[in-house]
């Protein structure tokens, strides 16, 4: 019986240069987030058809998951409990239906969506980001 052995050179520094890559990215990762959240936040801002700029004012970027293995950020209008109004005006605004205080139906409001275009942007953006980032990183001479 005849055995065949191969023999294979520099495989710890292979690993070495994946662990330096992966760490690389792992802290990348949450600034690209937080920087996509902070562009969303502006297209939507620059979308919304607000009078007052009340609802303008009130998108916010909420970030998490800094010295995690995990990075979230949520771009967005956070209607405190007893705010209810705002998140009225805001559902009217983006999807389109009966205008506040006309319950009946009276006055619709057409939908004016800002933030799902916002959204919708930005995430072919993202992608695109993480990818030449990925790029760059790997293409590093170590």
């Amino acid at each position: 019986m005849a055995f065949v052995g191969i023999k294979l050179n520099g495989v710890e520094e292979v690993k070495k240069k994946m662990q330096e890559c992966q760490m690389e990215i792992s802290g990348a990762l949450p600034s690209l987030v937080y920087e996509s959240a902070l562009r969303t936040q502006s297209l939507a801002r620059s979308k919304v058809n607000s009078r007052s700029g009340q609802i303008r004012r009130e998108i916010k970027v909420t970030f998490d998951g800094a010295n995690k293995n995990y990075a979230v950020a949520h771009v967005g209008i956070k209607a405190e409990s007893g705010d209810a109004k705002l998140a009225i005006k805001v559902n009217s605004l983006e999807y389109g239906h009966a205008a506040p205080g006309n319950a009946r139906g009276v006055k619709v409001v057409r939908a004016r969506p800002f933030m799902r275009p916002s959204i919708k942007y930005e995430r072919s953006l993202f992608k695109q980001n993480v990818e030449t980032k990925f790029k760059e990183i790997l293409d590093k001479d170590r």
